[in-house]
This record gives structure tokens, sequence and C-alpha cells, in this order.
């Protein structure tokens, strides 16, 4: 009888997700432009709004020249935050914006889900309507929730591996993936290497317009202490977490690509922008075949119909991805990257491989994960 791979022993989630609907947010930042004189009557609304549910608000410098007032009164109606920001641009011009944060979960779930939850698409509009249902009781008129835009939005989706141990085996092959497109690894302080070094639970990238991160969901919040309570590390075992984070510029090119008129019909089509968007950066990342150990590797790449010559330069490609990490590759075989990866995928494997050691023979491609192994809350 032949054996299962370690994770076929493990039972799929009843939740697993399944196209576009396996994919959705985790947060979004709203904002709205502002004359002088609209923020300073918003600012008197938000100051009698704040003492009426005796709520703090302060000053916090933004950096580049910015400074906001934060008003926690927007917790009250489930918002995580309003800010007005006051500050100078690179041009000396003067500029005015309201933020308004939106986390579904924390609105609409903070004591019936755990931290891992991310928002289903009625959420995300019911969340978008509350901006409207915020400004009335500040007795704010002069703008409303249609003038705001998505400033940031971080799409996500979680996959459950079911094991602590497997989530690790899993993290060490993400982290040798390649840049997508012309993004750069995120590096962190190392204490004991005094240095800066790539993220050690993450495999995380970013440009001028997003950030691309897949990390070990259990590790990220104990790093954060006694934040969350032990239902939600129970919650995050062996989950791994991906997210696309994007910038205005992105968000605006993906609201037009999809024929969003405005920020209502933006939120309705997240789920499928997420499902078009975070497939290629993962593609763009290890390709579309599963991982499997090097000697098979070798073995498939040997009995392939490709050309000696190609095949060469196959085994090349993956002793140099084995022993360093398919960024590396990616920088040395520059023109010849894509040929590389067209052919892996055609093989169906990607060119980062399972260690010698390991008791896991093979692991699927982060998207069949996605499809089969996708963990929400129902």
């Amino acid at each position: 009888m032949k054996k299962k791979c370690i994770l076929d022993l493990c039972d799929t989630p009843q939740n697993a997700g399944t196209g576009a609907m396996g994919y959705s947010i985790h947060t979004i930042d709203f904002r709205v432009s502002l004359t002088e004189k609209d923020r300073v009557g918003i600012e008197e609304r938000l100051i009698t709004l704040s003492r009426q549910y005796h709520a703090r608000y302060f000053s916090k410098k933004e950096g580049m020249g910015y400074c906001s007032i934060r008003y926690l009164v927007a917790q009250k109606f489930g918002f995580n935050y309003v800010s007005v920001v006051k500050g100078t641009s690179k041009d000396g011009f003067t500029k005015l914006w309201m933020d308004i944060k939106l986390n579904p979960r924390w609105m609409f779930h903070e004591d019936s889900y755990p931290f891992t939850y991310i928002a289903s698409p009625d959420e995300l509009l019911r969340g978008y309507e509350r901006i409207q249902e915020f400004l009335d009781a500040a007795n704010i008129t002069v703008i409303d929730c249609r003038m705001f835009v998505v400033h940031r939005i971080d799409y996500c989706v979680n996959i459950d591996m079911g094991d602590r141990a497997l989530v690790k085996t899993y993290m060490r092959l993400m982290r040798k993936g390649c840049c997508p497109y012309k993004m750069k690894r995120k590096v962190e302080y190392s204490e004991s290497g005094h240095r800066q070094v790539l993220t050690k639970d993450s495999f995380t990238v970013f440009s001028k317009t997003a950030e691309f991160a897949i990390y070990d969901k259990c590790t990220q919040l104990e790093k954060e202490g006694e934040k969350y309570h032990e239902e939600d590390l129970q919650a995050a075992e062996g989950m791994i977490c991906i997210e696309l984070r994007v910038k205005r510029i992105k968000v605006r090119y993906d609201a037009k690509a999809h024929g969003c008129e405005d920020t209502r019909s933006q939120l309705e089509m997240a789920s499928e922008i997420a499902s078009k968007n975070i497939p290629r950066y993962l593609e763009s990342a290890y390709g579309r075949g599963k991982f499997v150990k090097y000697e098979k590797a070798k073995q498939l790449i040997r009995k392939s119909r490709y050309r000696k010559k190609t095949k060469e330069m196959l085994l090349d490609f993956l002793q140099m991805v084995s022993s360093q990490d398919l960024e590396k590759a990616k920088e040395s075989y520059e023109k010849d990257f894509k040929e590389c990866m067209k052919r892996f995928n055609e093989l169906g494997i990607s060119p980062i491989t399972i260690e010698k050691g390991s008791k896991v023979k093979e692991m699927e491609n982060p998207l069949y994960y996605i499809e089969h192994r996708g963990k929400n809350y129902e």
C-alpha cells in the first residue's frame, strides 16, 4: 500500500475555502480629503462626541511633517480609530484628511471569534455603512461615507496545516521563495547577530505599492506577548496566513481593472480582487508545482523528455536553489530564469525542495492548500 504524505493524514477542515470566497480582507483604511474649514468643524464635533462618551483623544506624529489627532470614541462604534491629519507635503502644499481604520472581526466578532478571523463579504459593506452612522452621531454633515475612498486594504487568506511541526516545515519552504516582480525582501534586526537579517518567521516582500507576506500565525501572536487570549493562540495553531497589503496606487488600479465605480462596488468585489491577486504573487514566488525532496526532483528532471542541455541547466538551477534560495537563482540566471521556472511548472514541481532529513516526502503548492485547506469561520 502506498504511504500517504503526512499532510494527507490530517482531516480537511469542514470550512475549507473554495474559489474567491476563500479570500477576504483583514483590515481596511478609509480616507477622505478635507478643507481647512471642514477640518476645524469636524474636530469640534469629534471633541464633543468624545466628551459625551468620556473617550480620549490625543495628538500623534505621523512622520514626514504630518501630525494627527486620534479619536478613540470611534471604538464605541466598532472602528479601530479615527484620525484627522494635517501636514505639509514635499511640494510645500498643506494636506488635510480624515482616516478611519476598520477591522471587521474587531467590529462584529470581538467576543465570538478568535483573532484569526477574516471578514465575510457582507461584513465589509456593513462596516462601510457604519461610517455614516458614526458621522451622524457626531453631527458631521460636510462629508458622508460615499466620499471616503479605500486608502489601504489588506487582502488575506488562511490555510490550516493541522500541525505546528508542519507549519515550521512549510515555512522553511516559503522563506526560500523569490521576490515577486520588482519587490524586495523585508529584514529585521537580529539581537544575537547584531545585524539586519531576513525575517525569521515570515516571507515578506515589499514595493512602493504593496507588501506581500506569508507567515506563521501562532508565532506572530506569541511574539506580541500577552495581548491575545489563549483561545486566539489555540485557533492559530497549525495556521499559515497569506496577506497582500495594498496601498492607494494599486487600490485604484485594481478598482479600475475590475470596473468598480465607487468604494461600495470595490468592497463588493474584494474577494474576487484578492483571488486574482494573491495567486499571481504566489506563482511568481514559488512556481505552480508541489514541493518534493531534492533526489526526487533530480529523478523527475532526468526522466523528462527535455534535451540534455536543458536537463543540465535545470539540475544546476535546482542545486543552486537547494544550497541557497530561489531569489539567488533568479539573480544568477537572469534571462534564463523564466525558462527554468516554465520547465519546473511543466514537471509539476517547485525548484524549492524539502530538506533531506524531513519525514515529509512532499507538500502541495500554496494554491492547493488555499482551495482544500482554507481556514475561515462561518
